[in-house]
């Protein structure tokens, strides 16, 4: 399965992104192009808020089984959200 091999492989990656990031406890992260929610994961053990979006639905379910306290939203479903509402 592709999350099994790539994630790991990823987890350092995003560990070095969210460090440069400098991404802190109580912020909160928009993730585009999520994934499997590698980096959405490593934002919310830093205590971040994290809202991952994808085009891509079997992604965003796997993201959804990985990571329960991250929300993993459709991009579309995202934008309409958007554009009534300034919380996320």
């Amino acid at each position: 399965m592709y999350a099994d091999v790539l994630d790991p492989t990823l987890e350092r990656v995003a560990r070095r992104i969210v460090e440069l990031a400098q991404v802190a406890a109580d912020e909160r992260v928009l993730d585009v192009a999520t994934g499997t929610g590698t980096a959405a994961r490593e934002a919310a053990r830093w205590g971040a808020s994290v809202v991952g979006i994808d085009i891509a639905e079997p992604m965003l379910a796997l993201a959804r089984e990985r990571s329960p306290l991250t929300i993993v939203s459709e991009a579309a479903a995202l934008a309409a959200a958007a554009a009534t509402s300034k919380d996320w």
